[in-house]
């Protein structure tokens, strides 16, 4: 769904309206983690996600994008879940 300027809900994809998220194909997006190419390859294209690209599973906690002020309280917990979660796992019994 798209929210439009008024604040009203619209369909960007109106043939998937009825159907369950989960019935849909599921997608993917780039988190700009890793590129690797040969430099003829970066010449020759204007964007590593143009063709050919392959990419890695990343839980969903491992890449957030930070857009908004919610974006960066998830991240913080996230960091402070992880940091809390090591240490833990690093302190002798």
């Amino acid at each position: 769904m798209g929210l439009n300027d008024s604040g009203e809900l619209y369909p960007l994809s109106p043939e998937y309206l009825n159907s369950r998220s989960q019935d849909l194909e599921e997608r993917f997006f780039d988190a700009g983690k890793i590129y690797g190419a040969t430099i003829g390859a970066w010449k020759a294209t204007n964007s590593p996600l143009s063709q050919g690209a392959r990419g890695f599973m990343l839980p969903i906690w491992a890449s957030i994008d930070i857009d908004t002020e919610d974006d960066w309280v998830l991240a913080e917990l996230c960091f402070t879940h992880l940091r809390n979660s090591y240490r833990s796992e690093a302190q002798p019994n």
